[in-house]
């Protein structure tokens, strides 16, 4: 993977052309759908059959821009180590810091 842009953020490099081609299809899709839609509206009057094509045209774009972004790394795993018993720590029920709450 190439380095980000900044915090969040990948370079379109990052991505496959091919992941990058079937976003644009699924896009470009969901504008027929749209103009589908249209002309239900205006030739054939029907305007249920609009609503469900908007619903679903813009649902298909949504679905294009979302495969033009690349997923966030997980930052990698903190081992965890349970509390031993010799830790006179472990035993209290308060985890404030004492310092931060006040206590001294």
């Amino acid at each position: 993977m190439l380095p980000a842009d900044g915090p969040g953020r990948t370079t379109a490099l990052a991505l496959s052309p091919g992941r990058l081609a079937l976003a644009n299809l699924f896009i470009a899709a969901g504008t027929l759908i749209l103009s589908a839609g249209g002309v239900f509206n205006s030739v054939l009057d029907e305007m249920d059959a609009f609503a469900i094509s908007l619903v679903a045209g813009i649902t298909v774009i949504f679905v294009g821009f979302l495969l033009t972004s690349a997923p966030k790394p997980l930052p990698p795993a903190q081992p965890w180590f349970p509390p031993s018993a010799a830790d006179p720590e472990s035993t209290t029920t308060d985890r404030r810091d004492p310092v931060a709450a006040g206590d001294s």
